[in-house]
């Protein structure tokens, strides 16, 4: 939601969207992820987790994980598309590694996690959309 947010403001045309390793149908988005995305001025949209498929890779350009394990398992399972898998943070700042998932963290350290995501999509708006 904060990369098509801020694509949709910069008018860059670039989307994403959201798929996981372990992804559960019955998983809400947490109250606090909402909270934040307010905070924002981003009205959280209805949001059904679900796992990544061979044509969500396909579709891609790109398929940036949050941490080495989601990037074995989707390269173990899909090797031939391995050109099109990166870790986020290698990816944007060239730095392999793992991105802290906020989702496990509550009050400063939560809103720290999601702060350095929202720097983190927008460096990386302004890297691909040059």
């Amino acid at each position: 939601m904060l990369l098509n947010h801020y694509s949709c403001l910069k008018n860059s045309g670039i989307e994403a969207s959201s798929a996981g390793v372990f992804a559960q149908s019955y998983f809400e988005v947490p109250q606090k992820i909402k909270d934040y995305l307010k905070s924002k001025g981003i009205e959280p949209a209805p949001h059904t987790p679900k796992f990544v498929s061979r044509e969500d890779i396909e579709f891609s350009d790109a398929v940036l994980v949050m941490e080495n394990m989601h990037y074995e398992i989707l390269t173990d399972n899909f090797p031939q598309f391995t050109d099109k898998i990166y870790l986020f943070n290698d990816y944007i700042f060239g730095k392999e590694k793992d991105v802290e998932d906020p989702i496990s963290e509550s009050g400063s350290k939560f809103i720290k996690s999601m702060d350095m995501l929202d720097k983190a999509i927008k460096t990386l708006l302004e890297k691909i959309g040059k």
